[in-house]
Parts: C-alpha cells; structure tokens; sequence
C-alpha cells in the first residue's frame, strides 16, 4: 500500500512538472529565451572580435609610428655618414694643404738662410775691403 502510494506521488509529481513544463513551452519568455540563447555565446565572440580588432588597430597605428620613427633615424644616419665623408675629404684636403706648405716653409726657410749666408758673405768681404 505504502508502494502504491508512492508511485502515486511520483505520478502527481511528474505530471504537475509536465503541465509546468508545458505552461513553460507556451510563454513568449520561453519562446524568446530559447531563441536567443544560442546568439550569446556569438555575442561574446563578437564583443571579443571587435576587441581584437581595436588592439590590431593600436598595434598597426604604432607599427607606422615606428616606421616613421625608422625612416627618420635612417635619413639622420645617410646625412651624417655625407657629413662624416665630407669631414673626411676636407681632412684629406687640409692634411695635403698642410704637407704643401709646411715643404714651401722649409723651402722658404732654406732660402731664406741662404739669403742670409749671401749677405753676411757679401757684407764681411765689403768690410774686408773697406778695412783694407
């Protein structure tokens, strides 16, 4: 007796959770959240696209300030590699003047105590013959 008495519960019990379940399949609430339910999980994948898509956005924003910032250097780096050819060049140049003049200074300087050596020779002979 006890069993069937059971076993008539557990058939109160199912259909009153069949009529809910029914009552619940008639709702427009249901019927809107059975809908909508698979599009969450696409919601979050486009929340995280778009996302993605900024942090590409930033990332592609500073990858071109990086360019830019590469592009400058490398036009710093001809410019002073012309002025590091160009400083050299004119050391190459000035060193050459410098040799030049400094071999015309000796030259100069040679003449010059030549000259001298002339004159103290022609100025003691004239003395000589003045004293004589």
């Amino acid at each position: 007796m006890e069993n069937e008495r059971e076993k008539d519960e557990a058939i109160r019990i199912i259909q009153w959770n069949f009529d809910r379940w029914q009552d619940l399949n008639k709702s427009k609430w249901w019927k809107l959240f059975v809908y909508i339910r698979p599009l969450i999980p696409a919601a979050s994948v486009d929340a995280r696209e778009h996302r993605l898509k900024e942090h590409l956005a930033q990332l592609e924003l500073e990858l071109d300030e990086l360019r830019s910032e590469h592009s400058r250097a490398q036009l710093e780096l001809e410019s002073a590699q012309k002025s590091k050819q160009i400083a050299e060049k004119w050391s190459e140049e000035i060193g050459q003047i410098n040799k030049k003049l400094m071999g015309e200074l000796k030259e100069a300087e040679e003449k010059l105590k030549k000259s001298v050596k002339t004159t103290e020779q022609i100025n003691g002979n004239f003395w000589l013959k003045i004293t004589d």
